[in-house]
């Protein structure tokens, strides 16, 4: 809009510019020419003076002709001049000259008049004399004042010709090229607009189509009504589900094929819909077929084009869910009888927790008791053998000695794992993080199996990884207490070879550290199936193992516990008859600083 408005107003600026420049240039014209006619005139009185002297002069009067046709042509002159436009802009300037010129012409009239009556002398003083000269100088001065301001008025019009024209020189192409674009942009949008509004006729065409087709596909029943409560429009599911099968319902009430009671409701609830403008949302059950159907309906106002109210409505046939609800108020009762037998179940259960709990602690408590009765005399029995081995017995009594010695150290250890074994049950064991040397707790190890080793002639190896930092943060305690029991264990289940134990880093991530303690054999090695099943508690690959060797068979399960409690893993990796790797991963830490949980 306000594109065309600018070049509406080039336009117009263009076409009065143009104008100005014709009115311009026509005036200019004009004031040429009256500049001409004004020289002219100014000749001719020259010439009509100079004639007249001649005559006064020679009194031929052969020259008298001249004289008479000069003041004529003076006097055309003048009424040439009266008759120009330009010479109302000089009026007062114009006028004095016109009086001026016509005293000059009576004067030389009256000079003729004198020669031919006085002679000489008179007519040649009015022609030469003192007021004839005042006329003629006042006549070139006001000519000449009119013709410099015809100049000066002729050199303004030109400068505004020439404005005019360079202006226009620029403005008229940029009119033209904006009045071009304009009329282009108005084709174009014309012609878009045509093609957008068929192209939206097209599309509504298509766009009801693909409403009916959803409409007559959908689930639901779907009508509009008018204002009067006739059908206006219906759905194919409509005429197919209601009893109105096979006619159409377009134009019909609700009376006019439903019974009374049945249509006085429906037209109730039309009418409140209707009347305050708002949605409806009502359960409506009829007889379909001898059938009894429940529908939820909705109904909403609406308008059409023209601002008539009309009604529409969908309804969906609920029938198997109304059906649905009424099985599951009767699951609901089922439940609720379910849940309360639940609840005595789980008050028996609980009772049945709180009476293991006891259990559990009861025996905690005995085998905390139990430890204490048995490690008592048990410390003494070794302490006693001790000194019996130490003092100078005969081979036969000191062999005795020693397999009593032993029998009391496997009782003490079997003491021992069923408290540890206990205490892990119970969950009363606790980590005790310090700092501690790796290297050193191996040295430990090395040492407290090294004695059984040298017995059975075992050799021991110790590696620990130079990645590893010399002192790092855990629980050394826990750490040397599985440690131990793999190398005991080794030593245990190793008649010949020898026992390797490996300490690794397998990664960091800044002071956290994943290190693996690994115990490697050449013993009798462990079975596939054996090896599913070897950390379980009381658990050994083999029963006459326990003959054998002795143990409880917890060692193991005590030492997985113990990782776990540490948040490590512990694996075997075994051949049958070869020898067996134990080995376990936990987390260490380089920096006291670092939080530990």
């Amino acid at each position: 809009m306000l594109l065309g408005l600018v070049a509406a107003l080039s336009v117009y600026t263009s076409w009065y510019q143009a104008k100005m420049v014709v009115s311009t240039s026509e005036d200019m014209i004009a004031s040429r020419l009256f500049a001409e006619s004004l020289d002219t005139m100014m000749h001719h009185v020259e010439l009509a003076e100079t004639a007249h002297r001649i005559f006064v002069i020679t009194g031929d009067q052969r020259y008298l002709a001249p004289c008479k046709s000069s003041i004529e042509r003076v006097r055309s002159d003048l009424v040439g001049l009266q008759q120009s436009p330009v010479a109302q802009r000089y009026r007062e300037k114009f006028a004095r000259l016109n009086e001026l010129v016509r005293l000059k012409l009576l004067n030389l009239d009256h000079a003729i008049t004198m020669r031919n009556t006085s002679g000489f002398t008179p007519a040649w003083s009015v022609v030469v004399g003192e007021n004839s000269k005042q006329q003629m100088d006042e006549i070139q001065a006001i000519n000449l004042e009119i013709r410099r301001s015809a100049n000066n008025t002729l050199s303004e019009r030109a400068f505004k010709v020439h404005s005019y024209n360079r202006w226009t020189a620029v403005q008229l192409p940029i009119s033209l090229a904006l009045l071009f674009f304009l009329t282009a942009l108005l084709a174009y949008f014309t012609v878009k607009y045509y093609s957008e509004k068929k192209s939206t006729e097209l599309s509504l065409a298509h766009a009801y189509r693909i409403f009916e087709r959803f409409m007559d596909n959908s689930p639901t029943i779907a009508f509009i009504k008018d204002a009067s409560g006739r059908y206006i429009y219906t759905n194919k599911n409509f005429e197919e589900r209601l009893e109105a099968r096979g006619v159409s319902v377009i134009g019909l009430r609700e009376f006019d094929w439903l019974p009374a009671d049945l249509a006085a409701k429906v037209m109730a609830t039309d009418a409140s819909v209707l009347s305050t403008q708002k949605t409806s949302e009502t359960q409506e059950s009829m007889l379909l077929g001898g059938v009894e159907t429940t529908w939820y309906v909705i109904k909403f106002p609406l308008r059409d084009p023209n601002g008539n109210a009309l009604l529409g409505g969908v309804a969906i046939d609920i029938t198997q869910l109304k059906t649905a609800e009424r099985k599951i108020e009767k699951l609901n009762i089922a439940l609720k009888q379910r849940v309360s037998e639940l609840e005595e179940l789980t008050t028996i259960l609980e009772k049945a927790r709180d009476q293991a709990n006891a259990v559990s602690k009861l025996k905690s408590q005995f085998m905390a008791n139990l430890s204490h009765e048995i490690r008592t005399p048990m410390s003494g029995l070794l302490g006693m053998s001790e000194l019996l081995l130490d003092a100078h017995l005969e081979p036969e009594p000191r062999e005795l000695v020693g397999y009593m010695h032993q029998s009391a150290q496997n009782l003490l250890d079997v003491v021992n794992d069923l408290l540890d074994f206990s205490k892990l049950e119970s969950g009363k064991v606790n980590l005790d993080i310090t700092d501690f040397a790796v290297e050193a707790l191996v040295s430990d190890t090395h040492i407290s199996v090294g004695l059984a080793a040298n017995r059975k002639g075992l050799q021991v190896e110790t590696k620990v990884s130079p990645d590893i930092p010399r002192t790092v943060f855990g629980d050394p305690g826990k750490t040397r207490q599985i440690l131990l029991n793999l190398a005991h264990n080794a030593v245990k289940f190793t008649p010949s070879g020898k026992i390797s134990i490996t300490v690794e880093l397998l990664s960091r991530v800044e002071d956290l550290m994943q290190v693996e303690f690994s115990v490697a054999d050449t013993g009798i090695g462990i079975t596939e199936e054996a090896q599913q099943k070897l950390f379980e508690p009381f658990y050994q690959a083999d029963s006459s193992n326990t003959r054998r060797y002795g143990g409880t068979g917890l060692g193991l399960s005590i030492s997985k516990g113990l990782v776990n409690l540490m948040g490590g893993s512990i694996e075997v990796d075994s051949q049958f008859g070869v020898g067996s790797r134990f080995s376990f991963t936990i987390p260490l830490y380089a920096s006291p600083t670092t939080e530990i949980s």
